[in-house]
């Protein structure tokens, strides 16, 4: 799961401190979220948040976990703009299949995750308007009926010369929660973030 904020431009406004101080606050929340939906965080770069399920270890429905917690990450930003007055929006790229994942270097290591399934994710995301999750076949197929989906556009793939049919989630509330998420709802914390992560399930 590729998810990236809007507005991040108008907090920038602030004070330099101020805003790390807030978006320290809103991934921290999507954070716990994210532990709370046993998905893993991989990378935070900017205003982009990476997560994953079922990479470091194998689960049958990683899908609805990463789909809940992105349903989550909504709610999250929603109570964060009305408790700062901020207008932040989301939108959010998904696809379910296989990932290479590692960790890079020796000084400043990082961990990460690439391959085809990798990169539709993030192309999604970038074709997603905000407030909206764009959804590969794949995933439409494991989710139909859990969500309200609409039929979204077909999406050019030219790196692997392939036409992408999508689907289409707008504006995802609390409604859409699964018992699981119901009962592990994520509170904005006041502490600070560890400044890393975005998702992509396998």
């Amino acid at each position: 799961m590729f998810a990236r904020l809007e507005g991040l431009d108008k907090i920038k406004e602030k004070d330099v401190k101020e805003v790390a101080t807030l978006l320290s606050e809103l991934i921290s929340a999507f954070d716990r979220s994210a532990i709370a939906h046993e998905v893993g965080k991989i990378k935070t770069n900017g205003d982009l948040y990476i997560a994953a399920c079922g990479v470091a270890k194998q689960r049958l429905d990683s899908t609805k976990r990463v789909m809940a917690f992105s349903v989550d990450m909504f709610a999250i930003t929603q109570r964060f703009n009305n408790e700062h007055k901020t207008q932040l929006r989301i939108s959010m790229g998904i696809d379910d299949g296989p990932v290479t994942a590692a960790v890079l270097g020796t000084d400043k290591f990082s961990y990460d995750v690439w391959g085809e399934t990798v990169s539709i994710a993030d192309f999604l995301q970038l074709n997603a308007v905000p407030g909206t999750i764009l959804v590969t076949q794949e995933v439409y197929e494991r989710l139909e009926g859990l969500y309200n989906f609409d039929p979204g556009p077909d999406i050019e793939l030219p790196e692997i010369n392939q036409t992408l049919a999508t689907w289409l989630l707008t504006n995802p509330t609390s409604s859409l929660f699964d018992s699981y998420s119901r009962d592990h709802k994520a509170s904005i914390p006041q502490d600070t973030a560890n400044n890393s992560g975005v998702a992509i399930e396998n």
